[in-house]
């Protein structure tokens, strides 16, 4: 009799522990599906992005094919655009950690917190209010739009936002392929021309070398070019060596330019200069274009950072780059450094 009634309770207990632990089960899965906040996707089409920091103010606008940066439309850097919206479109769905406002104690006051303002769609907007990091997790705190409940973002998505131009700036000043190159010409104050010219070769001439070479004439053309030999060619690592032509002229492989012709194929600012530079370039190069318009990139002597002032026709940003890249511009020739070996530039 007591066994069958201890097992009767036993039974009861179970039951009602079984519809608790169900209804606790349910509850969490409805609050799990409350608790968090959808991000909308807006790569596609976002036209503007305003990034606000109690430091600044940035401004991207454009679109998928262009991107400018700020007021004064300087071309942006489309892959570091499409970085920032890529994290964004990512986020999905964000985990809601508070509702209570209370928004100091998450750095998330107006003036303190990082706001992302993104344009999209014709008339939609999506506004991210980002504070402090988060005390666990590799995460920050943020408001989405103007929703109460305080969010979590990955930490990672700071790395995208900037309020520093040069962040998004397109850094590729020119951009020439070697193969649209007819004619190259270098010149500086001091030094007779260095003309570089396309010459494709016969097998009558140099059979051995199945290749376009370059023929160097002027200037300082047996410093440009390799070492002489009149029969071996450019090896595979792109060193190059010279052929005698019997005119006084120097046949060179690419490999012997190939720093050039790399610059030229990408020529990368390291920094722009708002204010124009000081006297005189001290070295040109004028480049023939089978492609297009010629192109003229003019060097001005170094800083005291030991960076070279450059302008290129066509582009309208001035920009500095190291010393390094502007020997490899000028064909390595160390006769046009001299001037600035002994520090002497203000």
């Amino acid at each position: 009799m007591n066994d069958t009634l201890l097992s009767r309770k036993t039974l009861i207990y179970i039951a009602i522990l079984l519809v608790l632990v169900g209804i606790f089960i349910l509850q969490e899965t409805v609050n799990r599906s409350h608790n968090v906040i959808s991000v909308p996707e807006t790569g596609e089409t976002a036209e503007r992005i305003e990034i606000e920091t109690p430091e600044g103010t940035l401004s991207l606008q454009g679109g998928p094919e262009r991107w400018t940066v700020s007021d004064a439309e300087y071309p942006a850097d489309a892959e570091a655009v499409a970085a920032l919206l890529d994290a964004i479109d990512a986020l999905n769905e964000v985990d809601v950690i508070s509702d209570r406002g209370q928004y100091a104690e998450y750095g998330l006051e107006p003036g303190t917190a990082k706001t992302v303002r993104i344009s999209y769609g014709g008339d939609e907007e999506l506004i991210l209010h980002i504070g402090n990091a988060a005390a666990a997790g590799n995460a920050l705190y943020a408001r989405v739009n103007a929703g109460k409940p305080v969010v979590l973002l990955p930490r990672a998505i700071n790395s995208h936002i900037s309020i520093d131009p040069s962040d998004y700036r397109n850094r590729v000043m020119a951009a020439i392929p070697e193969e649209a190159v007819r004619q190259i010409t270098i010149s500086a104050d001091g030094f007779e021309p260095l003309t570089i010219r396309r010459r494709e070769l016969g097998t009558d001439e140099t059979p051995a070398i199945e290749e376009t070479l370059w023929e160097a004439t002027g200037g300082d053309a047996a410093r440009a070019a390799a070492p002489a030999s009149a029969s071996a060619s450019a090896s595979a690592s792109g060193s190059a060596t010279a052929a005698a032509t019997g005119t006084g002229e120097a046949l060179v492989s690419p490999g012997a330019f190939r720093n050039l012709f790399q610059e030229l194929s990408s020529l990368q600012a390291q920094d722009f200069v708002a204010t124009p530079p000081v006297g005189p370039p001290f070295a040109r190069l004028n480049v023939a274009r089978a492609d297009g318009p010629d192109a003229q990139i003019s060097l001005w002597p170094p800083d005291r950072n030991d960076l070279f002032t450059v302008e290129v026709t066509g582009n309208p940003y001035r920009f500095t780059i190291p010393q390094w890249r502007a020997r490899r511009l000028l064909a390595g020739l160390e006769g046009y450094f001299t001037a600035f070996s002994d520090d002497t530039t203000e």
